[in-house]
């Protein structure tokens, strides 16, 4: 186990070494440390992808460090999601939004496997096109992994600090009842909430007035604007949306210049 200590970190305790813990993990990072609501969870290093495959000995202890890690953040209740953090996601210009995979956590079933789902998802015929896309070569991605406890809130949203499509400063809302991924990936045909700078939004049908109440809309106005500030400029967010709470998932920055 001792193999993988520092390969082992909470998502607090990472630093911004791209290569190391992955474009996701370190953005979730500064949400972490600037105060946002992010689920508790950590980052297996992309480090541990390389010995796990160059040294014998590794193997079990790999293994046992990651149920440890498990064991010390979550309980028998918790559901846990296994999320990819490529150095290459929130790449500037190329989000590679949905390229690679996630893995719901089962304890019956083996822990390698899961996790190796993701490792692999970096060579997919997907991912490939991807990378060409991006005029990135395939060979230099390196996969990290976020455990992280799932969050299920009234509405999964996702949140655009900056209308790219009619090129005006106002901020979108994607929502919907069903999972965040059937928004990104484009499988549900979402609702819409449109709210201005000053905070003036769109119409809402009584129902979904319950949840995007005053002080709801309030709240993400400023945790936009000071997301913006984080990280200097606009941005969309993944996140849960609650009655009176906002649980933020992912987040990535907007390039509006071609747009402009």
């Amino acid at each position: 186990m001792d193999l993988f200590n520092f390969e082992l970190r909470d998502l607090a305790e990472i630093d911004n070494k791209l290569d190391f813990w992955g474009g996701k993990a370190v953005y979730l990072r500064q949400m972490v440390v600037n105060g946002f609501n992010v689920p508790k969870g950590f980052v297996i290093s992309s480090s541990a992808y390389v010995k796990f495959y160059t040294q014998k000995a590794a193997h079990v202890d790999f293994v046992k460090a990651v149920k440890c890690m498990i064991k010390k953040y979550f309980n028998e209740k918790s559901e846990i999601i296994f999320r990819s953090s490529a150095n290459v996601e929130n790449h500037d210009g190329f989000a590679f939004c949905g390229v690679f995979k996630s893995t719901l956590y089962k304890s019956k079933v083996d822990l390698f496997s899961q996790i190796n789902t993701i490792w692999e998802s970096a060579n997919t015929p997907y991912a490939k096109i991807c990378c060409g896309v991006a005029n990135i070569n395939c060979d230099d991605i390196k996969m990290s992994v976020i455990v992280q406890k799932i969050v299920r809130g009234h509405f999964s949203v996702v949140i655009h600090s900056y209308d790219i499509i009619n090129d005006i400063d106002r901020i979108i809302v994607e929502y919907t009842d069903g999972a965040i991924n059937s928004i990104v990936d484009g499988k549900v045909n979402s609702k819409m909430l449109m709210i201005d700078r000053h905070g003036c939004c769109s119409a809402l049908n009584e129902n979904d007035k319950k949840i995007f109440n005053e002080y709801l809309i309030s709240k993400m106005m400023r945790e936009v604007k000071k997301i913006e500030s984080v990280f200097g400029g606009h941005v969309e967010i993944e996140a849960q949306i609650d009655r009176d709470s906002i649980t933020y998932l992912q987040v990535r920055k907007i390039y509006t210049e071609g747009y402009r």
